[in-house]
């Protein structure tokens, strides 16, 4: 049996943004360095609205002075309670700015829902609008971007110089949980970091993409991802509200309008789309990237995508998960694979390992089936306030010689194959995915067997 390795060595956080004086290494800082360099030039498109980079960088640094001053910081949630849009953005890099974790929570998310996300995340502060407001715990401060406009005009728009301890948490989503309550990703600054660099070295941010679109829910970790490329590299975000993302015929005026040049979809909402084209005979030969990710992207979809494109468009498929980011992508040759398989999830990012293993942690070998484990610096710090499930899916990694470095457990089934790409095989326990979000049974039971009426239930 050959050994396989990984398909990159895992890098340790430390070693892929060395603080420089004078060097922008997190994103934010990133941000605020575009907005030095060309304070004129546009970063968000929200509808009509054009803001620039001068105008949002200072918004930003107001906004994180009132959130230091209500005790936001390093280690401390602040909760973003917002509708997606050019001031929700802001609100993203003022959190980043104030060397906190922010967690994007769904306006329309139920009640009892937002309850337990609220008290997992124990915010020291909020930011929201006078109309969401109301649905927000009283005694939680508040920043209001509307009725407190004045207040914050009256604070400094210059930069903030202190820089967050890059193992502090960034930013926290949260996932299904098989017990019916939601658990939090902790994402690190640091990891945040790792997953820029990779991404602007393997999608070409600054040379081949300029104009990036978004298209994804504000909750889902897809929108934010697309917030740290397009601004970290002085690109163009172009928002979309659901409403034009559900209909393909405005989704691609949209694109050709605004010359939009990258976009990641998740593939529920790529297929209307597709079919759109199909029918029309519209094309994307402008894109010079489309991503899918996700979810389930099978060889025949990305085939008849592939004919909808121009030559000079490149075609990924992604792979991720919360717990660790972006960890491999593929974009090569699926004319020999069956066109009835999932797309390869590829090979790793830089600063990622993709590790195929037996139960014993033992490489297997080439179109052996093993399951995949993960480890670099994009691992995130574990779950919120659940450190006997953080000690289950975050193990030590023995692949690393970085001192502390961890590997997360995955929990799906794959192989590598003859070249090196990864393919997923599917699950090894009950989660599955639905329109990119991660549903797990056991907590659709939970919800269930809360209700008098039901004794019993099972969710498959």
């Amino acid at each position: 049996m050959t050994r396989a390795a990984a398909a990159s060595p895992a890098v340790p956080a430390t070693a892929l943004f060395p603080r420089e004086a004078g060097k922008a290494a997190f994103v934010h800082e990133r941000f605020a360095a575009e907005a030095a360099a060309e304070p004129g030039r546009v970063a968000v498109v929200d509808g009509d609205a054009r803001v620039t980079y001068g105008e949002m960088n200072a918004r930003a640094n107001r906004l994180a002075r009132r959130l230091r001053a209500l005790g936001a910081g390093p280690e401390r949630v602040v909760a973003l309670f917002l509708e997606p849009s050019a001031a929700a953005v802001t609100a993203v890099m003022a959190a980043l700015k104030a060397g906190a974790a922010y967690v994007p929570l769904d306006t329309r998310q139920p009640a009892e829902r937002l309850a337990h996300i609220l008290g997992a995340a124990s915010p020291a502060v909020a930011v929201s609008t006078a109309a969401l407001a109301s649905s927000l715990p009283s005694g939680l401060p508040t920043v209001l971007l509307d009725a407190d406009a004045g207040l914050l005009d009256s604070l400094s728009g210059d930069d903030l110089d202190e820089a967050p301890d890059a193992l502090s948490p960034a930013v926290l989503f949260f996932t299904s949980g098989s017990t019916g309550v939601p658990k939090g990703v902790q994402a690190t600054h640091g990891g945040v970091a790792a997953a820029y660099l990779a991404w602007e070295e393997a999608y070409e941010l600054r040379t081949r993409v300029r104009v990036h679109a978004q298209i994804t829910h504000w909750a889902f970790g897809v929108f934010h991802t697309d917030v740290w490329r397009a601004l970290g590299s002085g690109g163009r975000l172009v928002l979309n509200p659901l409403e034009v993302v559900g209909d393909p015929a405005r989704l691609a005026e949209t694109f050709r309008r605004e010359g939009v040049q990258y976009a990641e979809f998740v593939p529920a909402a790529l297929r209307p789309l597709v079919r759109w084209m199909a029918e029309t005979g519209e094309r994307l030969d402008d894109l010079r990237l489309l991503v899918v990710g996700s979810d389930r992207w099978y060889v025949r979809e990305h085939r008849e995508v592939l004919g909808l494109l121009g030559p000079e468009t490149r075609f990924v498929h992604s792979f991720g998960l919360s717990e660790v980011g972006d960890a491999a992508w593929y974009g090569g040759d699926t004319g020999g694979l069956d066109p009835h398989r999932l797309v390869p999830i590829g090979r790793a990012f830089p600063g990622v390992g993709l590790h195929v293993v037996d139960d014993e942690m033992r490489p297997v070998g080439e179109d052996e089936e093993g399951e995949l484990w993960i480890g670099g610096a994009g691992v995130s710090r574990g779950y919120l306030g659940r450190p006997g499930l953080t000690a289950e899916r975050y193990l030590p990694d023995p692949f690393s010689p970085e001192p502390g470095a961890r590997l997360y457990r995955t929990g799906d089934r794959a192989r590598r194959l003859p070249g090196g790409d990864v393919e997923f095989l599917g699950r090894a326990d009950q989660v599955v995915k639905v329109r990119g979000f991660r549903i797990e049974p056991g907590e659709v039971e939970a919800a269930l067997a809360k209700h008098p009426g039901v004794r019993e239930c099972a969710a498959a």
